[in-house]
């Protein structure tokens, strides 16, 4: 099981329950359901809108806020080889 199917099991068991909390900047929370209809909008657009299929590479450049996590789930149900950029890191990295 990778995890966009359990993202999917999870908003059908529990679609109401807060899944994911952003604190930093303003109290932002997330339920399972709006989780899972954000990564389906952003596999869509990979998919249709530039044409992403299994096997390509997807950089994801971020900062360690909730969009990051939007991106993550649909990445891996795609098959996609994901490439992690967190913009909190320096050039030290």
């Amino acid at each position: 099981m990778f995890f966009g199917d359990w993202l999917q099991r999870r908003e059908m068991l529990s679609p109401n329950k807060v899944a994911l909390i952003e604190a930093i900047n303003n109290v932002q929370a997330l339920t399972y359901r709006l989780w899972n209809h954000s990564t389906n909008r952003l596999a869509y657009y990979l998919r249709e809108g530039i044409g992403v299929t299994k096997g390509d590479r997807v950089t994801i450049y971020a900062s360690n806020k909730i969009e990051y996590r939007e991106a993550l789930p649909k990445t891996a149900a795609n098959k996609v080889d994901k490439q992690h950029l967190n913009s909190q890191y320096g050039a030290e990295v």
